[in-house]
């Protein structure tokens, strides 16, 4: 191995391989750290793990602001060359939009034989209920 190579490794200790290979024992995972410490590094590190099995779909939305809009088309964009349908949904306004939404993207992710990675960077920057209800809804569907 050359220098070069030596400097672009990422390393990620042990205790934190172990937990991040825990992830798809559970339907929704947190990542919760101060800004600097490597959090997308490492979920970086886990889904380029993750990717080498041929069998999974990984969406990734960077969230950059408290916008709703810029959120929803990320995400629509993120999603729309598995699911084109995608792209007719406007962002849920109720509950029950909501409910509609996760039940549509839980049906598809179903559908598909592998494991399904939705990585959101920065949630916490989204300052939405029904975006929290929205993932923890497909969490709860994920589940059964």
């Amino acid at each position: 191995m050359n220098h070069l190579q030596e400097l672009s490794q990422t390393f990620i200790s042990s205790r934190l391989q172990q937990s991040l290979n825990s992830v798809p024992d559970y339907a929704l995972t947190s990542v919760i750290a101060p800004m600097g410490y490597g959090k997308s590094t490492a979920v970086n590190w886990f889904l380029d793990t993750a990717s080498s099995d041929n069998n999974c779909q990984i969406f990734r939305i960077n969230i950059y602001s408290d916008s709703t809009a810029l959120f929803w088309r990320g995400f629509q964009t993120s999603l729309k060359e598995a699911d084109p349908d995608i792209m007719h949904f406007q962002y849920p306004q109720t509950t029950e939009e909501v409910i509609l939404l996760a039940q549509h993207l839980s049906d598809h992710f179903h559908s598909f034989s592998g494991s399904t990675y939705l990585f959101l960077d920065d949630f916490h920057l989204l300052n939405d209920s029904l975006a929290v209800k929205l993932f923890c809804t497909l969490a709860e569907f994920a589940s059964s």
